[in-house]
């Protein structure tokens, strides 16, 4: 099966000016989104005003993305088990069941089609 590289781009105002934009390009930005989430989400203790817009300005970029059916999928927490799909960045040992500990890069999905696994590491 011939994986798509390309996805067409359309807005609702006009259907017939499309842009068609590299499936990789969308995930190094979706990737570079959840990075600057999970730096802000620490840095929340500080309770920075300028944090808070960061916030507040990713929300908005969140919502973006999800109007586009562009998903993130971060399994940090979720019990581990080989059907999954995602790939294990490292086993480290602990713990009563196979569990993500972390997660290094979330997966992500386009209009329901998975571009881009999550990269794991499982604690066993």
């Amino acid at each position: 099966m011939q994986l798509p590289n390309d996805i067409p781009l359309s807005s609702e105002a006009d259907q017939r000016n499309q842009i068609t934009v590299d499936s990789q390009f969308i995930v190094d930005i979706v990737r570079d989104y959840w990075r600057i989430t999970q730096a802000c989400d620490r840095a929340q203790d500080a309770q920075s005003a300028s944090i808070a817009t960061i916030r507040s300005l990713l929300d908005h970029l969140g919502e973006t993305l999800s109007l586009a059916n562009i998903e993130i999928s971060d399994p940090v927490g979720t019990p581990y088990s080989p059907g999954l799909k995602l790939e294990i960045f490292s086993v480290q040992p602990g713990g009563d069941a196979p569990t993500i500990l972390e997660t290094i890069q979330p997966g992500v999905s386009i209009d329901g089609y998975l571009y881009a696994r999550p990269q794991v590491i499982v604690g066993k």
